[in-house]
């Protein structure tokens, strides 16, 4: 349930799953400059919610985000139901390792129902199947 926050200047790594997640009413946030990296699954992860109670309008402004997922996943920025509204802007969403050791599978992941999601003049590089996927409803 965080609201109107500004997270700024942080590094969040090598978490199990998830570096930021978001969820149940957490809405109206801004995150800048942060580095993400290293985490399990995802850097952000926008949980399942109701309509009602998802993480909508989020902002992500010249954060980097690079590096994440394991044998099996990984993601950039993964969005389920139904979040939305989100604003992803001016990031570097990478994998920068080389060979078997990329496992960031895509940039930006928004998995069938998740509400809108607003790319702009982001550098997605090196993540290992592309750098958006959309999945048909």
């Amino acid at each position: 349930r965080v609201r109107h926050g500004h997270f700024e200047d942080n590094v969040i790594e090598n978490n199990g799953l998830y570096g930021i997640s978001i969820g149940h009413k957490d809405t109206d946030n801004l995150f800048t400059h942060n580095t993400v990296t290293g985490n399990g699954f995802s850097a952000v992860y926008f949980r399942k919610e109701s309509l009602k109670n998802s993480g909508h309008r989020n902002t992500f402004r010249d954060n980097t985000i690079a590096n994440n997922g394991d044998v099996k996943s990984g993601y950039g920025f993964y969005v389920e139901p139904y979040a939305g509204d989100i604003l992803i802007a001016n990031n570097r969403i990478s994998d920068t390792r080389s060979g078997s050791n990329r496992t960031q599978r895509y940039a930006v992941y928004r998995t069938a129902g998740a509400g809108s999601i607003q790319l702009q003049n982001n550098t997605m590089e090196g993540n290992v199947v592309g750098e958006y996927y959309e999945a048909k409803r």
